[in-house]
């Protein structure tokens, strides 16, 4: 059942892209909608079922929680700007060279030793973003829609290192802290360092961007996050990859994004880094 839950949530976070797709607003105007909502509906429950804030805790934690917040902010608007400049699968499957990163930065701010098994996992992870971005070796220059995967890849990155040390409180918690977090940073960046005029919808955007930020955010997570305390460790890493396969599968029946051969090649060697990095843990 716990299992049946944890993928029916990987499905829903595999059809984000779809979503955002098919909002005609600007890239931040998403992010600060989403957020926005998100956070009033996990304060919705909160207020009506039996989970509760835990605000010492959540104190606690506070400085890591603003850190990965401001993190998630951007991640996302990096992700979701990408979607404008390239391939919607290719930008998912870069954002998880996320945790490449994180073994490239664990000696500095996890104090964890670069072995040579992670070493190997970073090479391969490498070669399949060469593979899948379609890097130009003549000028080593990347096009934009990659640039900003990578970004969203990075600051994700620090959004797992941040994660890694938050202590006694629980995903939802976590989830809804760095929601809030990311609400207002996105509100100081679009109306006061970008000073946007907030743009109207139409009245199919309006209900795309309620469906993502109730159920492709909240009730996401809750399944997720209800279903990780319930499930193996190693299980639950292996399953987060099922993601960008799901979004690769909508991409191709929904928007008719084609892979190549080697950007294929390219999305399985980032799997395969990833699941190595996983099997040794």
């Amino acid at each position: 059942m716990y299992y049946l839950r944890y993928i029916l949530g990987m499905v829903i976070f595999g059809t984000i892209a779809i979503i955002v797709k098919n909002i005609d607003l600007p890239r931040s105007q998403v992010v600060l909608s989403r957020t926005s909502i998100a956070t009033i509906s996990f304060l919705l429950v909160f207020t009506f079922s039996s989970k509760k804030i835990e605000y010492r805790n959540i104190f606690r934690n506070f400085h890591y929680l603003f850190l990965s917040g401001v993190s998630l902010a951007f991640s996302w608007i990096f992700l979701f700007e990408s979607f404008n400049y390239t391939n919607v699968s290719i930008a998912v499957w870069i954002t998880y060279l996320a945790p490449m990163i994180v073994i490239l930065l664990s000696p500095i701010f996890l104090k964890e030793a670069l072995n040579l098994l992670k070493f190997i996992c970073v090479i391969i992870a490498l070669v399949g973003l060469y593979l899948i971005s379609n890097l130009d070796i003549a000028t080593l220059q990347f096009s934009k829609g990659i640039i900003y995967s990578l970004l969203s890849a990075i600051t994700y990155a620090f959004i797992i290192i941040f994660n890694k040390k938050i202590k006694n409180l629980d995903g939802f918690n976590t989830t809804f802290v760095q929601m809030m977090i990311a609400a207002i940073t996105m509100m100081v960046y679009v109306f006061i360092v970008n000073k946007e005029t907030i743009s109207i919808p139409d009245n199919k955007s309006i209900a795309l961007v309620i469906i993502l930020g109730v159920f492709h955010t909240c009730f996401a997570c809750f399944l997720t996050f209800g279903s990780i305390a319930h499930l193996p460790t190693n299980a639950v890493a292996f399953l987060s990859y099922l993601d960008p396969i799901f979004t690769f599968m909508f991409a191709y029946l929904l928007l008719g994004e084609v892979l190549s051969v080697s950007q294929l090649v390219g999305a399985g060697l980032i799997l395969l880094s990833a699941l190595l990095a996983q099997i040794k843990k």
